[in-house]
């Protein structure tokens, strides 16, 4: 895969492309939530003048994975983090009058962007 730049309001991102479609991976959503931010509103994120890497997922929000204790375990393993923000974009191959869509994932109650299939066929 070769890289492909996309401009956005903030800056470029630098993401991957290939003949199937195009990928920015882990693009800041809003500021991270932690510190002052933690349990608000999320932010808008401040513009930057470097080109951002876009190739890599962000990290997952912070949950338990593993044995419930309703089965068993003791609760599962802590994975994740605060710092979880981020949105992976996909698209076609070209930019030329391609329609947009936008999905959220705002019905997960476990698991991370790694998972999705549009990653696997990039």
């Amino acid at each position: 895969m070769s890289g492909k730049l996309f401009a956005q309001p903030d800056g470029l991102l630098s993401g991957t492309s290939s003949p199937e479609g195009r990928a920015f991976l882990g693009t800041l959503y809003s500021k991270l939530p932690v510190g002052p931010l933690r349990w608000r509103s999320p932010q808008p994120t401040t513009s930057w003048t470097a080109v951002r890497d876009a190739t890599h997922t962000g990290s997952p929000c912070t949950q338990a994975i593993g044995l419930s204790v309703a089965s068993g375990g003791g609760g599962g393993l802590v994975t994740g983090s605060e710092d979880c923000l981020y949105l992976n974009v996909y698209g076609a191959p070209t930019t030329k009058n391609t329609p947009r869509r936008r999905f959220a994932g705002y019905g997960f109650s476990a698991g991370r962007s790694l998972c999705s299939r549009l990653r696997r066929q990039l």
